[in-house]
């Protein structure tokens, strides 16, 4: 995962402390393999890639693959000293389709990174040369078949101002493998732990840890995969109470990006998937013995359909979860938040009387706040537009109501089996009696559960009390309907034609559709007749005025055409009184019709309320499991939210439209006792008018009760947010592509990169031309400016290695049947913009580079013109020696001459040893100091120089004095287009800016979903590399080219500037277009050619 401090970006890799645990296989996310050596060996890579625990046959098999069509191919090379792998070389390598019957293809990629670095030099034992792989020096880099240890003497880093032993400019190679999504192998010369620093931070977890308890463990950590598929770590501190993480899906829910219907969490568990709920977050966030605790959520309409609630028995390990203690007060005690910022540390302190006071104000509400008349669509609701209904309930107390209810017997015409010879209007009668029975004592059920979460005590106030004498209403009207007789037979129902239903006095008769619940007979055995029945518009809609014709109608239309009973030559009927039996099942005169569909109605009113009602029971536990931490116990980041006591207002009244509804469907169906009917008869649309009523009194209460939800999950709002990138756990090609850009960008010598250093070293020569011009600094332009160019080819390797490397993690290259393409939907915008600031780093590189070649041209003439100058002056001081010793030699001649002694030599104490020994001392310190001086006299200079002005206290010349880098131009560009400060920034903070530097983010039609901006972000530029346009990552995401810097007196210079082709083919070269990746790599764009590019100096 990354870090950002101070716009310093770095990444966390978090690490399992030795030795390997064998029981924590599955928490183990990336295996890093890394060989390191004074000389790399390719065999003994192969093996440890090779080597790999837990690969499968057919990864073994891909990596073969890959290193043999590297060896064919011709990219390990031989240079002088030993061999190399062609730089900047990537090649990915996927199982075909016809090779492979599966759907989860695999894929593994090379890469070949050269980099630049500073060490000594070693040469190879002479019998390991064709085996071993060196580091080779900038010179060996360009000539690998010359001997250039005499050249490497001259490089530049050793000779403006390093010491010998200082080491050479080196251009190692690391060597990579991704294999799939689950191991990489890295090869170079030194450890990782040595590459891994900066911006790049190992943490240690410690195993022990996770057999402590939650508070001593913080090794173990939430992994949340979220809509995009992006897993997400989060420390468990965090996340102690369900709604914590709730609020964190919340933040996640409406930042920038799809739309993410859902925020129920799923795991995976060793039997499948479940659901996890507020209840079992205790025990899944307080685990022993896992590293992660993973949950996802996902807008997948079929996963989300899973009903499934995870248990205790089904987290992993087993036996090492615990159910910490239920002690979570209800509602009404917790303490209440002030001034409505649900913020529980504002809370007032508890009491005893908080309860009643929380009563009584929903009470006042219940009183003051009714329904509206002119929104009321029935005589259910109407109730409530006064507080006439409430003041006229009876108080009972809560154990009384237990104690009747308890008490109260059966209905008596309920029995424990049904004849299968009895009526259907009978045996209707029996199972929806049953049915509303069960119902009641089930909602009844609910309503004290539902009560016993807001209250501890059941009679604390007027409104409870008054509440149950609503139930107590609820439950007589229950036990009189469930009494209700179905109808008698009447024979005369069969003879009579005037005969006329008892209660309803109606001559209707209708024919029955059918259930399946309660099966019909089929008439004569015919099986189609109940969908024969069902498909007749007659039957659904006619009402027939007498028994006869409802008979005839059936034989007519629903039975065979000569039936058994029926004369075939006649075609007359003579119904046999079976068949009569039968067809009388499925019909229903008025009677059986209201009675049927009083207790039907009755029973499906308090079937949906009581669904309804269990509903609101399962949100409010939630509610109360959502603020339990791992000790069962209330967080004390919670506070009672205003809407709960709304919640438990629209409750009451939803409780009260229950009993209403109720009432009113038993006295639309009493028989009057004069008359010995129907008192108003049944209306069909009032009972439709009942089920709309109490989906308005649902709506009431869903509407505060997710309310209360936001804000409880609002309370555990964090104080500081954090950015999604900053949670992010990266995949092994992020963390390659991560250490692939330290590598390329990392400063080489006291903060500079290798372009920043040879930019000293032409000034140095600069300044050398200006002030101590000489024709020895022609071959020191000459030297600087191929050593320029080595550097402009390195950097071409490392670009080209940068761009197929995005190439090969392309999604869109991948087969739509492989298992790396979710994960590569993911990663690869984030890895597409880390790249992308590496290839803007090495743009820059080679655009000071370029400038640098471009200034040795001119400096070698200038250099020229200063010698001949300078020769000038050379030959007028000759001339002065010249006539002077003309002049006075032979003067010195007869001086000498005449001066010479008379006396023998042989006659002297001295001897010839006496001049030797003085001459030959004399001669040599004067000769070596006339030498040393000749040849070295403008060092000398520089020291004597240097020392005065130290001694004096003015700024010393030294090599150090540096000029503007493109780096800085363009920094300087950008701070005048934001009006910014334009200071220009130091070496150390661009290369600190490079190294660790936060990748653009990727701009998207709705907005920046992979950065959470504060601001106007800076935009990725569109990225040219020599004649070849890096494409950015489709679909959905584009890079937006920055605005052109706001400059005047704009001058270029050399404009028909061709680039050099460099010998050897080191030029850009595309693996993706050679054999090997048309078999295994399919682009879905080509490199578009750019005009070479015009280089503009401010």
């Amino acid at each position: 995962m990354s870090v950002v401090t101070e716009e310093r970006t770095a990444i966390e890799i978090h690490t399992l402390s030795g030795p390997e645990n064998s029981a924590l296989p599955s928490n183990v996310f990336i295996r890093w393999n890394h060989l390191y050596a004074e000389y790399l060996d390719w065999m003994q890579f192969q093996s440890a890639c090779l080597a790999v625990p837990d690969l499968s046959d057919r990864i073994q098999k891909l990596l073969k693959k890959l290193f043999m069509k590297i060896e064919e191919k011709g990219i390990l090379k031989t240079y002088l000293n030993g061999m190399f792998v062609e730089p900047g070389t990537v090649l990915r390598a996927d199982e075909s389709d016809e090779s492979s019957n599966q759907n989860d293809l695999q894929s593994v990629i090379f890469s070949c990174v050269p980099y630049f670095d500073i060490s000594n030099t070693s040469d190879p034992p002479p019998g390991l040369v064709d085996l071993v792989y060196p580091a080779r020096t900038l010179m060996e880099a360009y000539y690998p078949n010359k001997p250039v240890q005499d050249r490497d003497d001259e490089q530049a880093f050793r000779k403006f101002g390093n010491k010998r032993n200082a080491g050479l400019v080196h251009v190692p190679s690391l060597w990579m493998v991704n294999i799939g999504s689950q191991a990489v192998v890295t090869c170079g010369y030194r450890s990782l732990a040595s590459e891994f620093q900066k911006s790049i931070i190992v943490v240690s977890d410690d195993i022990k840890q996770l057999s402590l308890g939650m508070k001593e463990n913080k090794t173990t950590t939430i992994r949340l995969t979220d809509w995009d598929k992006r897993p997400l770590i989060y420390q468990r501190d965090e996340c102690r109470t369900y709604f914590e993480m709730e609020r964190k899906l919340r933040e996640l829910r409406f930042s920038p990006g799809k739309d993410r219907n859902s925020l129920q969490l799923l795991t995976n568990t060793r039997n499948g998937l479940r659901k996890v709920t507020p209840a079992i977050w205790p025990s899944l966030v307080s685990q022993k013995n896992v590293i992660f605790v993973d949950v996802f959520v996902t807008n997948d309409p079929e996963l989300n359909k899973i009903d499934k609630d995870l248990e205790v028995e089904d987290l992993q390990p087993p036996g090492l979860a615990t159910v910490p203690p239920y002690s979570v007060p209800p509602f009404f005690h917790w303490p209440i938040a002030s001034n409505e910022k649900n913020d529980a540390k504002s809370a007032m302190p508890a009491d005893a009387d908080r309860p009643m006071r929380c009563l009584t104000r929903v009470e006042n509400d219940l009183i003051d706040l009714g329904v509206l008349e002119s929104t009321t669509i029935g005589a259910v609701d109407e109730t409530f537009t006064s507080s006439t209904y409430y003041e006229g309930l009876p108080e009972v107390k809560f154990a009384d109501f237990v104690k009747s209810f308890i008490s109260r017997p059966k209905s008596s015409n309920i029995t424990n089996e049904h004849s299968l010879h009895a009526p259907f209007h009978k045996r209707y009668m029996e199972k929806y009696c049953s049915k509303f029975v069960k119902e009641t004592a089930e909602f009844v059920d609910i309503v004290c559960e539902t009560l016993g979460l807001f209250v501890s005590n059941m009679d604390n106030s007027i409104l409870l009390r008054k509440l149950w004498g609503s139930m107590t209403n609820l439950v007589h009207v229950a036990e009189r309907m469930a009494k209700m007789e179905p109808c008698e037979v009447d024979s005369q129902e069969y003879l009579d034609p005037n005969w006329r239903p008892r209660l309803s006095k109606d001559p209707s008769w209708w024919i029955r559709k059918g259930r399946a619940s309660i099966p019909l007979p089929a008439p004569n055995g015919k099986k189609n007749f109940a969908a024969t029945v069902k498909s007749c518009r007659k039957c659904k809609r006619y009402m027939f005025k007498s028994l006869d014709e409802a008979l005839e109608h059936l034989r007519s239309a629903h039975l065979e055409e000569n039936p058994p009973g029926r004369d075939s030559s006649s075609g007359q009927l003579h119904p046999n009184a079976n068949e009569t039996k039968e067809l009388r099942e499925w019909i229903t005169n008025g009677d059986e019709w209201v009675i049927e569909s009083t207790i039907y109605s009755a029973t499906a009113v308090l079937s949906a309320a009581t669904k309804k009602a269990r509903h609101f029971l399962n949100l409010l536990h939630e509610l109360s499991d959502g603020v339990r931490n791992e000790d069962g116990e209330l967080s004390p980041l919670y506070a009672l939210p205003g809407k709960l006591l709304d919640t438990f207002h629209q409750l009451v009244l939803l409780y009260f439209a229950v009993e209403r509804s109720l009432h009113y469907i038993e006295e639309d169906t009493k028989v009057d006792k004069k008359s010995g009917m129907f008192a108003k008869g049944t209306d069909l649309e009032k009972l439709e008018k009942n089920s709309a009523i109490l989906q308005r009194f649902s709506d009431d209460v869903r509407t505060p009760l997710v309310r209360a939800r936001e804000d409880l999950c609002n309370m555990a709002r964090s104080t500081t947010p954090t950015a999604v990138e900053e949670r992010l756990s990266l995949g092994p090609e992020y963390i390659c592509s991560w250490v692939m850009r330290k590598l390329i960008v990392k400063p080489l010598k006291n903060s500079m990169t290798i372009a920043d250093m040879y930019n000293d070293y032409l000034l140095t020569i600069e300044f050398q031309v200006s002030h101590r011009p000489g024709k020895r600094l022609l071959r020191s332009i000459k030297l600087i400016q191929e050593e320029i160019k080595i550097l402009q080819i390195v950097i071409a390797w490392q670009t080209r290695q940068i761009t197929n490397y995005i190439k090969v993690l392309d999604y869109l290259t991948y087969p739509t049947s492989s298992a790396l393409l979710p994960s590569r939907r993911v990663m690869f915008p984030l890895e597409y913009s880390l790249l992308a600031s590496c290839l803007e780093s090495l743009d820059m590189m080679r655009a000071d580079l370029i400038d640098q070649y471009l200034r040795g041209d001119p400096l070698s003439d200038t250099a020229k013109q200063s010698a001949e100058i300078n020769e000038e002056d050379h030959g007028k001081a000759i001339f002065v020696f010249t006539v002077v010793t003309a002049i006075f030699l032979p003067l010195s001649f007869i001086t000498s001459y005449l001066g010479m002694n008379t006396a023998d030599i042989r006659d002297m104490e001295n001897n010839q040893t006496l001049f030797w020994e003085i001459a030959a001392p004399l001669t040599a310190v004067v000769m070596g100091a006339v030498v040393f001086v000749a040849y070295n006299g403008d060092e000398l200079r520089d020291l004597f120089s240097s020392m005065y002005r130290t001694l004096t206290g003015k700024q010393p010349r030294d090599t150090l004095t540096r000029g503007i880098s493109a780096a800085q131009r363009k920094r300087a560009a950008q701070a005048a287009i934001l009006h910014s400060s334009t200071t220009l920034n130091t070496n150390k903070e661009l290369a600190e800016k490079a190294e660790y530097g936060i990748p653009y983010p990727l701009r998207t039609e709705s907005g920046f979903p992979y950065s959470q901006i504060k601001s106007s972000p800076p935009l990725a530029p569109n990225i040219t590399l020599n004649n070849a346009y890096v494409r950015p990552p489709s679909p959905g995401f584009r890079h937006v080219a920055p605005p052109e810097p706001a400059v005047r007196n704009l001058r270029v210079r050399n404009s028909s500037y061709r680039r050099p082709t460099y010998e050897n083919g080191l030029d850009y070269v595309d693996n993706s277009n050679d054999d090997y990746n048309r078999t295994h790599y399919k682009s879905r764009t080509k490199p578009i050619a750019m005009p070479p590019p015009l280089y503009v100096y401010v």
